[in-house]
């Protein structure tokens, strides 16, 4: 797994490749609208690490002084994840709210862009091991939030190191419980202490 300095590196290079396929007219760049459409047809995390737009992305890793040759391939694996995954986003749909967030999101009486039984389904597939499922049910999830603007560097930071403390977060998320720590009751406290 990646140390921390190199996740933000990786995180931030996924951001500037994901940004670059996209047309910006304020610096007349073009995009690549076939680089994205390619990601977005790879179905699993090798078929996507076959194309040359990923390339590029490990390029640009490369250039930023992390080295894809040091990587595990388990790791490789995520990173064609993520950056297939996100090329179903649009650059202009992000927002400060996680991706958990906006799937769960609805304002009271109305339905989650997913639904609960959905998003246990998607949890499960997130815990095997096998990138091709978790990319598939990740798509699938994204169609249904693609209306609500989310944090994409959220999403990829998440993708590339998801752990039990990821799942959590997402569950917190998606239902919109608030996860802060309350302070301790002075009376069981008190109670504990006479026991």
């Amino acid at each position: 797994m990646s140390k921390t300095p190199d996740l933000d590196i990786e995180v931030q290079a996924l951001m500037t490749w994901w940004r670059s396929l996209y047309p910006d007219a304020q610096t007349g760049r073009r995009g690549d609208a076939g680089a994205r459409a390619a990601m977005r047809r790879a179905d699993s995390p090798f078929q996507a690490l076959l194309l040359p737009a990923c390339h590029d992305l490990l390029r640009l890793l490369r250039d930023k002084g992390v080295s894809p040759g040091r990587m595990s391939d388990a790791h490789l694996k995520r990173i064609a994840m993520a950056a297939a995954v996100i090329c179903e986003c649009r650059d202009d749909r992000t927002g400060p709210k996680s991706f958990a967030s906006a799937l769960g999101a609805a304002s009271e009486g109305e339905r989650a862009p997913l639904s609960p039984l959905r998003f246990q389904a998607l949890m499960a597939t997130m815990d095997r091991a096998d990138g091709t499922e978790q990319m598939t049910a990740l798509r699938r999830a994204l169609a249904h939030a693609k209306d609500a603007p989310f944090n994409v560097r959220g999403l990829v930071r998440d993708l590339l190191v998801f752990s039990n403390e990821t799942r959590i977060r997402w569950t917190f998320d998606y239902h919109g419980t608030n996860r802060e720590v309350l302070p301790a009751d002075p009376i069981s406290e008190a109670e504990e202490t006479l026991s």
